[in-house]
């Protein structure tokens, strides 16, 4: 009898060596890509969130838009320079041209109506996977606000030296028409003192004094005026009584020139006024002198003093032939001579001079005029 012999099962029958290697070899190379894929994707995690931590504290805006211009991302500096919340933006158009050939100054202006100056630089870059440009947007506001004061002070700074030179060369030249009359008055006197009478000779000195006190206050006024360019000119502000240095003023007047009818209009209870009685003297003084100089015969000056606000004003009218529209506005600048009065002697420095005094004490000094009726200065002083 004969026994039948079963067939081995197939999984009775010993593992294949080949087969199992190739299997654990599969599933050793998934774990090691997917490990290799949970470190990519949590250093690019860690790589996302450095990235959001550095532009988001950069105090530059910074936006990504895509090929069409179409915002991507936008820091928060960014929604602080274009004044809007990235929901706003994100999908929609900047709204500024974008170019990569060169950084562009672009102006922006906020809420409050204040311009902003920012420096536009565009990269190429990727964003998640497609062309993007990148755009950082520094404020350089500051910058050309101190380029623009730079410019400013530079333009100053030429303008003064012009002026400089214009000034010396003119001061010079008016100089010298008094020396060389006092230079040929004292020669003549030199070589004809005993063929000359008394009488001839106390003219021609009383004509030598008048071009020295010419001499002296051209000098006077040029060392005024360069003072007052150099901030150097001094004023000692206290209470005073501008009734009395009006009164006072207009008589010195009325002592040299004679001939003019002055007349003063001081209302009752005047307040003090405050600043450098000398100064608003002086100011008084020169335009009563140049009222004096410009009225018709007889000359007629009146003075006048009035409460305007919480202001003084002093007020010199004249009976002269008025100013021409056209030369009202050089009146007070240096060196300024009314053409139809080319024969009236001066420096043309002292309306730019009694301005600056007072304005610089706080007040303002202006001038009207009408032709054929005269004109009037007027100056303000700030009540004690």
């Amino acid at each position: 009898m004969t026994a039948n012999r079963e067939e081995p099962r197939q999984e009775d029958q010993p593992p294949d060596p080949v087969r199992l290697g190739f299997e654990e070899a599969v599933v050793e190379a998934n774990l090691a890509l997917r490990e290799e894929l949970e470190e990519r994707t949590a250093a690019l995690d860690a790589a996302e969130s450095r990235f959001r931590a550095i532009v988001g504290a950069s105090e530059d805006g910074i936006v990504v838009v895509d090929r069409d211009g179409n915002v991507l991302f936008m820091n928060p500096a960014a929604t602080t320079v274009l004044d809007k919340h990235p929901h706003e933006l994100t999908g929609q158009p900047l709204g500024v041209p974008v170019s990569a050939d060169r950084p562009d100054l672009i102006e922006i202006v906020d809420r409050r109506g204040q311009i902003h100056t920012y420096q536009m630089r565009v990269v190429e870059t990727e964003w998640q996977g497609s062309t993007a440009r990148l755009i950082t947007l520094h404020d350089v506001t500051a910058i050309k606000s101190a380029e623009l004061l730079l410019k400013e002070a530079v333009g100053r700074l030429e303008e003064v030296n012009e002026l400089k030179n214009e000034f010396v060369g003119m001061v010079v030249h008016d100089m010298k028409t008094p020396l060389t009359i006092i230079t040929g008055f004292v020669q003549a006197l030199q070589r004809n003192w005993e063929k000359f009478s008394d009488e001839r000779k106390k003219e021609l000195l009383v004509r030598l004094e008048r071009r020295a006190s010419e001499l002296d206050r051209m000098v006077t006024d040029t060392l005024q005026v360069a003072q007052i360019e150099a901030s150097q000119f001094n004023y000692r502000i206290a209470p005073f009584d501008l009734a009395a240095m009006v009164e006072r003023t207009s008589e010195a007047i009325r002592t040299v020139a004679r001939q003019a009818r002055i007349e003063v209009s001081l209302p009752d209870g005047i307040p003090s006024a405050l600043g450098d009685e000398a100064r608003y003297a002086q100011v008084l003084l020169n335009l009563l002198t140049n009222a004096i100089k410009y009225a018709r015969d007889p000359a007629t000056i009146d003075v006048e003093v009035r409460l305007v606000a919480n202001m003084l004003r002093v007020t010199v009218a004249d009976n002269g032939e008025g100013i021409t529209p056209d030369e009202m506005p050089k009146l007070f600048k240096r060196f300024s001579r009314l053409r139809q009065h080319d024969n009236v002697e001066g420096t043309g420095l002292g309306l730019y001079i009694c301005k600056r005094m007072v304005e610089d004490q706080k007040g303002r000094l202006w001038a009207e005029s009408e032709l054929g009726t005269g004109s009037r200065f007027s100056f303000t002083i700030p009540i004690a």
